[in-house]
């Protein structure tokens, strides 16, 4: 890749798309002295914000069906907070448009987790 010649290698930069980077000890040639790196990779910014967007899913996931199994026991005015918490319209509209403030969905997050702790302890 990268317009090289087959077999060849070049040093990794940084920000060029992966989630992943190699070991500092595989990543610029040389370094190893051709021996087999066993170490673990660096992960990326990119490959921490793809888990904590997973996470969120799976917290909303984790909220509906709490919501779902519980609503009849809490008070309508609580029923309301949970299902204005899944509704994520202050934070995204679309798959293009978002909040630009990031304490938006830092808010929620915290948010949702307290709506699962108390459903949790129905």
């Amino acid at each position: 890749g990268y317009g090289l010649a087959m077999g060849s290698k070049r040093g990794w930069g940084n920000g060029d798309g992966r989630f992943i980077y190699p070991p500092l000890s595989a990543a610029v040639p040389g370094m190893n002295n051709g021996k087999v790196v066993l170490d673990e990779p660096n992960v990326s910014i990119r490959w921490e914000m793809i888990r904590l967007g997973i996470q969120d899913v799976e917290m909303c996931y984790i909220l509906k069906d709490l919501f779902e199994k519980n609503k009849e026991k809490i008070s309508v005015e609580r029923q309301a907070a949970v299902e204005k918490l899944l509704d994520f319209t202050p934070i995204t509209t679309d798959a293009t448009h978002f909040s630009q403030d990031p304490q938006v969905l830092l808010k929620r997050r915290i948010q949702i987790g307290n709506a699962i702790e108390y459903l949790l302890g129905l």
